[in-house]
């Protein structure tokens, strides 16, 4: 039972990695940095306005052009409301929204990545259920 090795799709999870890496990880770093020093509903607020729709431009972005999308087509998609907007932005919003309320309420910000990094990795389960 199970798929064989040699079925198995090794570009998808390489991609998500490398993009998570090298893009959101860096940028998460600036954020963090950033509203460390705010309060609670102040960095909850700049997340959901600022934050997270950045975030998700980035990594749509990012995956794109590992996966050889021209610009255009990147454009098209992080331009469509409902597909973009709606479906993606309000559905992490479902996952990080209360992941962002624990974390900014409860964790010290040294545990902040650690935790985002557990996040996300739910997250891109979810993310590729939705996509399969």
């Amino acid at each position: 039972a199970g798929i064989p090795v040699d079925e198995l799709d090794y570009e998808k999870p390489l991609h998500f990695g490398a993009v998570a890496a090298l893009v959101v990880a860096p940028l998460s770093l600036v954020f963090f940095n950033f509203v460390e020093n705010l309060s609670v509903p102040a960095k909850l607020l700049f997340d959901l306005v600022v934050g997270g729709p950045v975030l998700n431009v980035g990594f749509v972005a990012a995956l794109g052009l590992l996966r050889g999308q021209s610009l255009e087509s990147i454009v098209a998609t992080v331009s469509s409301v409902d597909q973009f907007w709606v479906a993606l932005v309000l559905a992490s919003n479902k996952v990080w929204l209360p992941a962002k309320v624990f974390m900014y309420g409860f964790l010290p910000a040294r545990y902040w990545g650690l935790w985002c990094a557990v996040v996300s990795f739910v997250w891109g389960i979810i993310l590729a259920v939705i996509v399969v």
